[in-house]
């Protein structure tokens, strides 16, 4: 029997990621860019950001859930975006986010507080080392920065902040 594998939830956000930082470098007017990268608080009051949600996201992850969930897909994209936002054209498939920071030089300190973080702590850890990897030109695979804002109460949250970890870790002493 030939059956087609469903496919899995990181495939599914690698492609989203994909073709989200692929529309933010040609296809998206630089305003609507800036003003994703405004996003505060993961608060969607955008229209930049509503029209990347319905017409990418919600086809990709189909958000069938309650209102209040919802609601919390909607800043924790928020959040996502205003990440992308700020790193527009670094995204690099398969260069490990965690090794991007140490190449940076993000402070131990810093990754600590965005490994720990949750909520809105979370939405303004991700945003200051985005903005550090942005100002050295790091290019990391943005789809382990969507992973650990998504993964924030789920099964897989402490696997995610690990291998970001262990990444950070195995570059800074191999720069050592």
């Amino acid at each position: 029997m030939n059956e087609v594998a469903a496919p899995t939830r990181r495939s599914v956000l690698q492609g989203l990621v994909g073709s989200i930082a692929a529309e933010m470098i040609s296809v998206l007017p630089s305003g609507d860019v800036a003003d994703i990268r405004r996003l505060r608080d993961g608060n969607p009051a955008s229209a930049a950001f509503w029209k990347l949600f319905v017409r990418r996201i919600e086809p990709a992850i189909g958000v069938s859930a309650t209102a209040g969930r919802a609601r919390e897909l909607e800043r924790r994209w928020g959040t996502i975006l205003a990440c992308m936002a700020e790193l527009q054209g670094l995204h690099a498939p398969g260069t490990p986010f965690g090794k991007a920071l140490a190449q940076a030089d993000v402070s131990e300190a810093r990754l600590t507080k965005l490994l720990r973080a949750r909520g809105v702590g979370l939405s303004d850890a991700a945003r200051a080392v985005s903005h550090q990897l942005a100002s050295k030109a790091g290019r990391s695979d943005l789809t382990e920065l969507a992973q650990l804002i998504l993964s924030e109460g789920e099964r897989d949250q402490e696997w995610v902040r690990r291998r970001i970890a262990r990444d950070y870790f195995r570059t800074s002493r191999s720069d050592a």
